[in-house]
């Protein structure tokens, strides 16, 4: 837990990375999110995080339904954000990844440093420190809400005063 601290700040320092990333999804419209254990509260507040600053459709799939998810009409895509860290369940993450790739879907994951195993499933990587597996969360998050803020930027929208949440997040 100690480490925490450290971790968190080399994430942050990767925001021109992930700017980087974001910029090649300006035309996508529909995001699917994707996470086991405790990368599924993760995948939830990533596709949170880019409903509310962008207004684009994002949503978190859980793994078993993953099969299920309809695919867009009109839009690139779908494009699916998964949380691919080395915790407790990678080896099924990594199969339901190949499942939606399976079916055309194109991935962005979150993986950790140098883990080629994992970067190889992937279109683009956001990487991410490795540590303690039920600690992952707290880092694995920061690349996802940088993704949302980006985006959500780069669509001329005003991050600190999404519509309809203002009432919610700004203080008086």
């Amino acid at each position: 837990m100690a480490e925490l601290p450290g971790l968190i700040e080399t994430a942050l320092g990767r925001e021109d990375d992930v700017a980087a990333v974001a910029g090649r999804f300006t035309q996508t419209r529909d995001f699917f999110f994707l996470g086991r254990h405790v990368g599924f509260p993760v995948a939830l507040e990533g596709a949170l995080k880019l409903k509310e600053l962008s207004y684009l459709r994002a949503e978190a799939i859980p793994p078993v339904s993953s099969s299920t998810v309809p695919s867009p009409s009109s839009s690139p895509g779908p494009w699916w954000l998964a949380v691919a860290t080395r915790t407790r369940l990678w080896d099924k993450m990594m199969s339901n990844i190949a499942e939606v790739r399976s079916r055309g879907a194109t991935v962005l994951l979150v993986a950790n440093d140098g883990d080629e195993e994992t970067a190889a499933e992937a279109d683009e990587v956001l990487w991410v420190p490795k540590t303690e597996p039920l600690f992952a969360p707290v880092v694995d998050v920061i690349p996802l809400q940088l993704f949302a803020y980006h985006l959500a930027s780069l669509h001329g929208l005003d991050v600190d005063r999404p519509r309809n949440l203002a009432k919610t997040v700004t203080v008086e």
